[in-house]
């Protein structure tokens, strides 16, 4: 995978699968409010400046870096995907949006817990294969 950053946007290139999305500022907002912080407190976690989630959470930051928004991804315990708009139905008809998040969840959980997950997962694979 490759990520080149443009103002406010992303381009996440996979095999086979490309797009631009642009960062939620809602998103932000509302994780960041999730948490119980102020802005100064999420720019503190961060280790940036407080006008940077401002201009971030107003989609007014036109010249972010790539590793500001993994230290706000990193200080609200979440994905950078998860700080992007929502991909458009043609780019995620592959998986459901709510396994999606779910998913973006279990990336913060232990190797334990992912290796549980996806037992469970397996198991009830195996189960829909063998009905009749």
């Amino acid at each position: 995978m490759t990520i080149s950053c443009v103002p406010r946007t992303f381009s996440i290139a996979r095999k086979g699968a490309a797009g631009v999305r642009k960062i939620d500022g809602g998103k932000i907002t509302r994780l960041r409010k999730q948490k119980g912080w102020d802005q100064y407190e999420l720019a503190a976690a961060a280790n940036i400046a407080p006008s940077v989630v401002s201009r971030l959470e107003r989609n007014l930051q036109a010249d972010f870096k790539l590793s500001v928004v993994d230290a706000v991804a990193t200080a609200l315990n979440v994905s950078i995907d998860a700080l992007l708009e929502p991909r458009t139905r043609s780019e995620s008809a592959d998986i459901a949006l709510e396994l999606q998040a779910a998913l973006d969840q279990l990336r913060m959980q232990s190797g334990r817990v992912q290796r549980h997950v996806a037992g469970i997962i397996n198991g009830y694979l195996a189960a829909l294969d063998e009905e009749p």
